[in-house]
């Protein structure tokens, strides 16, 4: 006893590689509906997804790095990021005056950017290389504002406003694709 399988479409019946094609499709089609469900959410970030963090504690700006990050460079980096946040705080009248601020992408950007000239420039100086150092910062921080359509516009704001460490010039970051131009 053989086992049957009838294509129809709509009534008319779908024979030979028309049928093969759409039995072939379907599980494919299924996987697919499967998969792209949970692909098209993004779940909302914790604390965790991040490195460094600065947060409010009893109205001022505490920071805290992840004890998994144990590489001293990074640290070092991450502490001039997080500083910069603790600054910021500061002018507010509490941390969280300055927290309830950042309500849209360009406050986000006009936070951010600092910070990760801080800690642009402890990488740099630490032997980084600055342009493409530069540019993943900038798309760091258009991804956190929400903001990846404009991300081209972030890396030239982080390019006028983030000028290179102290004893090295313009110039030596531009042409100097090592960064050791000290």
């Amino acid at each position: 006893m053989g086992m049957a399988v009838e294509c129809s479409g709509g009534g008319a019946p779908v024979t030979g590689s028309t049928c093969r094609m759409v039995l072939l499709a379907l599980p494919l089609a299924l996987l697919l509906a499967g998969i792209a469900g949970p692909l098209a959410a993004q779940r909302p970030a914790v604390l965790d997804d991040f490195p460094g963090i600065t947060r409010c504690e009893r109205g001022r700006a505490v920071s805290r790095i992840r004890a998994d990050v144990r590489d001293s460079l990074v640290r070092a980096q991450l502490e001039a990021h997080e500083a910069v946040h603790r600054a910021q705080a500061t002018a507010f009248p509490s941390c969280e005056a300055f927290m309830a601020g950042l309500t849209t992408a360009r406050r986000i950007i006009d936070v951010e950017l600092p910070a990760y000239c801080a800690q642009w420039r402890v990488a740099v100086a630490q032997g980084a290389e600055p342009v493409e150092t530069r540019r993943e910062f900038a798309w760091r921080i258009a991804a956190q504002s929400g903001a990846m359509e404009n991300r081209l516009q972030v890396v030239q704001r982080f390019e006028q406003e983030c000028q290179p460490p102290p004893g090295q010039g313009q110039a030596a970051v531009a042409n100097d694709p090592t960064g050791a131009g000290h």
